[in-house]
């Protein structure tokens, strides 16, 4: 009903009602999702990570073939699973503001996903922008999948901007469950 008064009734523009629309969805279901709750994320995660510390100058591999991660971001991972509970919630507000803790980074397997790295571009900035400020694991996370759920936003936003017709097609299907789900 409300989507229905701001583009009929009151006449919004549908590039900025995405905007405000998808915005809201997507920090409620980026809140609602614990960081790798979702499947295969921690795969994505590794790979963004593994991105981040070849633009921080870290070597691409070690010597037994294992990536780079540092101390405190391995012990923290530890709290999240597939299926959160209050004390993943609980875990992940406090670990918002906790410190950061040993930055020196260690071997471990990781599972790096092997497609185009353009695809990681964003959340690669995001990490090493958290990186360079120190942050912990949850607020690296967070600022990773924000930087990527940004490049979804602007992208649908100049798509909706720019194109001839179909507009209402592509918000509608922007704004479905698993897109959004994806975005975020």
């Amino acid at each position: 009903g409300v989507l229905y008064g701001a583009l009929f009734v009151w006449k919004w523009k549908l590039p900025t009602l995405f905007l405000l629309t998808a915005g809201t969805i997507g920090l409620l279901y980026s809140l609602w999702f614990t960081p790798f709750s979702v499947p295969d994320e921690m795969d994505h995660f590794d790979t963004a990570y593994y991105y981040a510390n070849v633009v921080l100058g870290h070597p691409l591999k070690t010597e037994s073939g294992a990536m780079l991660k540092r101390t405190c971001d391995l012990k923290a991972v530890d709290i999240y699973t597939m299926l959160p509970t209050a004390d993943t919630y609980q875990a992940q507000a406090e670990s918002l503001s906790a410190p950061v803790g040993d930055t020196g980074m260690v071997e471990t397997t990781g599972r790096r996903v092997n497609r185009f790295p353009f695809l990681y571009a964003f959340a690669t900035l995001g990490m090493v922008i958290g990186r360079l400020l120190g942050l912990g694991l949850v607020p690296l996370y967070y600022l990773a999948r924000l930087f990527n759920f940004a490049f979804f936003l602007l992208t649908i936003y100049w798509a909706l901007k720019k194109m001839p017709f179909g507009k209402m097609v592509l918000f509608a299907i922007a704004l479905l469950p698993m897109t959004m789900h994806l975005a975020c």
